[in-house]
């Protein structure tokens, strides 16, 4: 694969942290994700410290202005490029729309079930998240300690734990609630109500789920 380039689309070093760190509630997502301390990817024999005359760091490839095209091979024929292209551009609107309350999407998402579902279990949350118990306990943990989430025993079953909304964490899922709106209607501008919904449908074949309660 070539490495000539136009103008790189590269995230910031500030920008892939916060990527890092929101892939420690999306184990899924972490082989996409290089974290800022790791060496840069090229191809063999090619250095991508210069380009021209000019000497660059190669995670602020976005500040120089390129005159070459990239040859992406196969990359534009593969699904999986595409979805963690749009997942970048969707993580960078969300963080610019709520970057006041510094939460991550995926906590936005258990704010949102937990404040559906007063009383919910740890394992039902996983469930809902697609999360495994681990890292369930990590995501639970940061809400705790931010004093969003509180934990209680089961009236049901003593052994279980059932998760509730502080007032905090109310107050805070109400702001983020709208912050998110306006960052919803953001992504989506260049997209018809068709479309989007059409897009949403194609999404959820893809992963198997529907997003509502069975």
């Amino acid at each position: 694969m070539r490495m000539t380039t136009g103008r790189s689309s590269k995230p910031n070093n500030d920008f892939l942290s916060t990527l890092w760190k929101w892939a420690a509630i999306t184990p899924d997502m972490r082989p996409f994700l290089r974290q800022p301390s790791q060496k840069p990817l090229h191809a063999p024999g090619r250095s991508l410290n210069k380009v021209g005359e000019q000497t660059i760091s190669p995670l602020r490839a976005d500040t120089v202005t390129q005159t070459e095209e990239i040859d992406f091979d196969n990359l534009h024929t593969l699904l999986g490029y595409h979805l963690r292209r749009a997942q970048v551009a969707v993580f960078k609107d969300f963080a610019q729309a709520v970057g006041a309350e510094d939460i991550s999407p995926g906590l936005f998402g258990a704010l949102t079930i937990i404040g559906g579902n007063e009383g919910l279990s740890q394992n039902d949350l996983a469930g809902a998240l697609a999360l495994d118990r681990s890292t369930l306990v990590s995501v639970i943990d940061k809400l705790e300690t931010r004093e969003l989430v509180e934990r209680r025993k089961s009236e049901t079953d003593r052994r279980r734990h059932a998760l509730f909304l502080t007032e905090t964490g109310k107050a805070m899922l109400r702001r983020l609630k709208n912050e998110v709106a306006e960052h919803e209607r953001n992504i989506a501008k260049d997209l018809s109500e068709e479309e989007r919904a059409s897009l949403i449908n194609l999404l959820q074949r893809l992963y198997g789920g529907n997003g509502k309660k069975r």
